[in-house]
């Protein structure tokens, strides 16, 4: 949230030896490399080196990998063969996005970005205690849109637009103290 990550692209900006970016042909698949370690042009039939997982998940293919960040706790990137722990699929390395959680206070939160292209980006998050320390609710929620960059030359229509929503409910219960 701090450095601006709006997409699971924009991970790969920071941690050295990291590159995750979006297939510059159609923008729905997943490169990812760790120090080196990737496949450049992924095919869904194939694991890739760099294992992509949400809230301990694996996203198998790299069409599911290409997601929007909201809301998150956390995130990990571990390099090296984290075979042991992620299984085969890691070989290079794993990216771990750890979704927020539940809390037993009330709090919300409301964000919107505008720029150029006729961008615009809304982020929303409300959690709600339903049983005090005991049951607790959370929604998250984002929806981005933007025109396109170039035009298709034969229809004279803008593309590389987004339009794209995702929204995220957690519940958490914690019946007792010894059980989170």
């Amino acid at each position: 949230e701090q450095r601006g990550a709006v997409d699971i692209t924009d991970i790969g900006n920071y941690p050295p030896n990291v590159t995750l970016e979006a297939s510059r042909a159609t923008n729905s698949t997943l490169s990812a490399f760790i120090r080196g370690i990737g496949q450049q042009d992924p095919v869904s039939g194939f694991e890739q080196g760099v294992g992509i997982y949400l809230d301990d998940v694996y996203l198998n293919r790299p069409q599911a990998a290409v997601l929007e960040i909201y809301d998150v706790e956390r995130i990990e990137v571990l390099r090296g063969p984290q075979g042991t722990l992620y299984g085969r699929n890691a070989t290079a390395g794993v990216v771990n996005l750890i979704a927020a959680k539940p809390k037993f206070h009330t709090e919300s939160r409301l964000s919107v970005d505008m720029g150029n292209y006729n961008s615009h980006r809304i982020e929303q998050m409300i959690n709600l205690p339903l049983v005090e320390d005991t049951v607790a609710l959370r929604f998250a929620g984002a929806w981005t849109k933007r025109d396109g960059y170039a035009d298709n030359a034969i229809t004279d229509s803008p593309i590389d637009g987004r339009d794209l929503w995702s929204t995220r409910t957690s519940l958490r219960f914690k019946p007792n103290d010894f059980v989170e």
